[in-house]
């Protein structure tokens, strides 16, 4: 009898244990606050959900334009200014939530989507549209974006922190993405993985940041990626369809593409300035209008095992006044074995004989007789791919 009681007790204080345990683990999840237009929720307005969350709590957007305007930490009109940790924010579709207004009516860095101006902390977004505002998010904490749509903003995403966007979309900014690493801030690094970007002026510009973009498209943007101040971009299994220049490192930084596709007619798909360093294989780079590629001010290369073409305009463009840098462009297919050929369109002549001394050479032999596999479909598909002939 004795160890019957022994054993009851035993099993009530393991299930007291487990049914702490979960009680635990739901204050853990928090709660969720929903946002409806037609009064069916919380609230009716976003600013309002978000002063009331806590930590941990989710807000659910139901369908609407979302335009009401709260003054933001600078009194500058704002969405919604978020100030707790480990907040997600969530629309019912981002085709049925729209945040901003109508129309772009830009004043003095407003009025904006969402804020969030301490560092540290988490804020996370799914399927909303947030358009026709200064900054779409501005971010200081590490933010988890996927699932929506950045347009018609000045920046759609203008962060100094960690992030990871996947499956997003921007169209028509001036900027899509602008992120760099303050002290203390944006010390891992971000990825972008999966997105579309369309006619914006310049996609992803990153100063001093790691950025990783991957399995991303870039359609008729001005510009596509840009990486400066140091640290790395790593272009990954991206497709370039842009106007002027698709990739552009300088300031130290470092470039690394492997298996991309760049479109032709680029004024020049890849440009490296000041002391950068480009590397990478598996990519094919169509032909510039001015250059396929270009190198100045003391940047250097080890790009090997890549299709590197050219058309009227020159293949390589280096602007380099200095014997001490190294363009190491061997090992590539140029579109054409004739080394007479090729010598006439990688311009790394001397613009003067005072010069002769001291100007770098481009290393591009051997060069290989074949085009090079890459993870994407052919250059023909590509082009098919947004509807050119």
């Amino acid at each position: 009898m004795l160890e019957v009681q022994r054993v009851t007790l035993l099993s009530q204080a393991v299930l007291l244990a487990c049914l702490g345990l979960m009680m635990s683990a739901v204050e853990a999840e928090g709660a969720t606050l929903r946002v409806e237009r037609d009064g069916s929720g919380d609230f009716l307005t976003i600013q309002p959900a978000i002063d009331a969350a806590a930590e941990g709590d989710t807000i659910l957007i139901g369908p609407g334009r979302y335009a009401e305007m709260a003054p933001g930490p600078f009194g500058e009109p704002t969405v919604g200014y978020v100030d707790v940790d480990d907040l997600t924010i969530i629309g019912v579709s981002r085709d049925d939530v729209i945040v901003g207004p109508q129309v772009p009516n830009f004043q003095n860095f407003g009025p904006n989507g969402f804020r969030q101006g301490i560092a540290g902390r988490k804020i996370a977004f799914r399927e909303l549209t947030i358009e026709n505002v200064f900054d779409g998010l501005s971010v200081l904490g590490d933010v988890d974006i996927r699932d929506c749509v950045l347009q018609k903003c000045s920046i759609g995403i203008n962060a100094e922190a960690d992030m990871e966007i996947v499956s997003t979309t921007f169209l028509g900014n001036e900027f899509g993405i602008v992120v760099s690493s303050a002290p203390g801030l944006g010390e891992i690094g971000s990825s972008v993985v999966a997105c579309t970007f369309t006619l914006n002026s310049r996609a992803v510009y990153s100063w001093n940041h790691d950025l990783l973009v991957r399995d991303c498209q870039f359609v008729q943007d001005r510009d596509g990626v840009r990486q400066s101040g140091g640290k790395t971009a790593t272009l990954q299994t991206c497709t370039f369809d842009c106007t002027n220049v698709a990739a552009q490192a300088g300031l130290t930084s470092r470039l690394v593409l492997n298996n991309c596709q760049f479109s032709a007619g680029a004024a020049g798909n890849v440009v490296l300035t000041t002391e950068a360093h480009l590397s990478g294989s598996g990519n094919r780079i169509g032909a510039g209008a001015v250059s396929t590629m270009t190198f100045t001010e003391r940047a250097t290369a080890d790009f090997h095992g890549n299709d590197i073409l050219f058309g009227d305009g020159l293949a390589i463009d280096l602007k380099i006044y200095s014997a001490q840098v190294a363009v190491n462009l061997g090992n590539n297919f140029w579109g054409t074995t004739d080394l007479v050929l090729l010598e006439e369109k990688i311009h790394h002549k001397p613009d003067s004989t005072i010069m002769d001394n001291i100007r770098t050479e481009v290393t591009y032999q051997p060069i290989l007789n074949q085009s090079v596999p890459t993870a994407k479909q052919s250059m023909g598909g590509f082009r098919a791919l947004f509807g050119r002939h």
